[in-house]
């Protein structure tokens, strides 16, 4: 009976390990076994971190009104000197293999980006101003200028996107149409009539946003028109008034040639639009004093 109770336990204990180690085979083919950990490279998540911070300007900062020029230009030197970090850190890190030439590349091209929208939003709210000091403009030429500076390291492309390479041409093209205009105004190079008007409609193509806000550059251009046609009407004054001297001239088909040029150019302005100057130029004057000055020529030169 003993014995029969004995094998009794012995099969039960022996169902019972069966047991065990069959759940164990189950649990040990149930777990997954890890991953194998991914190590990214520091210097790059720190690069990351560092383009998240340039964000202290956006378009609503600057084109709301009263946004103050001083805070905006504060904001965007904060982001102008990050970038500048930026690119001296990209650019050590790669020449010393920190960084691969294509995770140089990607960097760059994240924070140029990222800074040309900065810098865009800053050129708007600066153009509002009704004053351009020369050394801002100076500098908008120079940052222009650096961003577009800066070179891949890899052979994949351009650092620059096509979107911040287009605002970059927006913004530096406000500066070369300021200061085109005011080459047109200070230093015009009249070599006729029809030169004169050309520059008048060409000073009108400057009549436009931001230009305009400018008030230096605006009342110049507004004045522009009537400055050519004083200058003009002046030039022809003086050709009439030599002409009323004909002892001045050694021969008289000398002055005849002379006279059939002023004339000329009287009929240039006699028919074109009177408004093209601004002004009425009043060479109906002009035209009655040549005729006079022709009638005591040929007096002149009758008795001579």
């Amino acid at each position: 009976m003993q014995n029969g109770k004995e094998l009794i336990v012995k099969v039960v204990l022996l169902l019972m390990a069966v047991a065990t180690v069959v759940a164990l085979f189950v649990a040990y083919k149930s777990i997954v076994p890890p991953a194998a950990l991914q190590f990214g490279n520091q210097y790059v998540e720190d690069a990351h971190i560092r383009i998240d911070s340039i964000n202290h300007l956006s378009y609503s900062d600057t084109v709301r009104d009263g946004s103050d020029m001083q805070d905006v230009k504060s904001r965007f030197e904060s982001d102008y000197q990050t970038m500048l970090r930026i690119q001296n850190l990209l650019d050590f890190q790669f020449e010393n293999n920190l960084i691969t030439a294509e995770e140089h590349d990607s960097l760059m091209t994240a924070a140029t980006d990222k800074f040309v929208t900065v810098f865009y939003c800053y050129s708007t709210r600066f153009y509002k101003e009704s004053e351009w000091p020369l050394t801002e403009l100076k500098r908008i030429r120079e940052i222009c200028a650096f961003c577009k500076s800066i070179k891949a390291q890899s052979s994949s492309g351009a650092i620059l996107t096509e979107a911040a390479s287009g605002q970059l041409d927006e913004i530096v093209g406000v500066v070369n149409d300021y200061n085109a205009a005011w080459c047109l105004i200070g230093r015009p190079s009249w070599k006729g009539f029809p030169d004169r008007v050309f520059s008048i409609e060409k000073s009108r193509t400057y009549m436009r946003d931001p230009l305009v806000n400018n008030v230096d550059l605006k009342n110049a251009l507004d004045a522009y028109p009537q400055l050519v046609g004083d200058r003009y009407y002046s030039y022809l004054q003086g050709r009439v008034n030599k002409l009323g001297h004909p002892q001045h001239y050694d021969y008289e088909r000398t002055y005849k040639d002379e006279w059939n040029k002023v004339s000329g150019l009287i009929s240039e302005c006699e028919n074109y639009d009177a408004g093209a100057f601004g002004k009425d130029l009043n060479v109906g004057e002009l035209r009655d004093r040549l005729n006079q000055c022709r009638l005591n020529a040929d007096s002149y030169f009758r008795y001579r």
